[in-house]
């Protein structure tokens, strides 16, 4: 198993799966925290910003106090989520199947900025 190591905040099954795999293929872990068990070990943490359940940028606000890398993802690119995002302190915003693909990119450069 990698030293990366991601926290997932999603309720989607489909993209969870899809994510789960390309862990899986890249040696990564993965963890679904519970929202007020959440633990700060991973590298870094991904909230699905279109799920309101989950109140993505208070979650992502105090996770950012923990000083984790957060990303929100989305389903479609929008300017208005964007803002909101980067306003309440995620690093960066990227579209569901955009981050999937680039996992290995992304760890890559979640490693040298730690």
């Amino acid at each position: 198993m990698s030293e990366f190591k991601i926290a997932a905040f999603i309720n989607d099954a489909t993209f969870s799966a899809s994510l789960a795999h390309a862990c899986n293929g890249l040696g990564y872990g993965l963890s679904f925290p519970k929202l007020d068990q959440y633990s700060l070990t991973e590298n870094c943490a991904i909230i699905d910003l279109n799920d309101q359940k989950l109140h993505p940028f208070q979650l992502g606000e105090s996770l950012k106090d923990n000083e984790i890398v957060v990303f929100g993802l989305v389903n479609r690119l929008n300017k208005t989520l964007q803002k909101k995002a980067t306003d309440a302190g995620f690093d960066l915003v990227f579209q569901k199947s955009l981050f999937c693909k680039n996992l290995a990119i992304i760890a890559t450069q979640v490693k040298h900025a730690r």
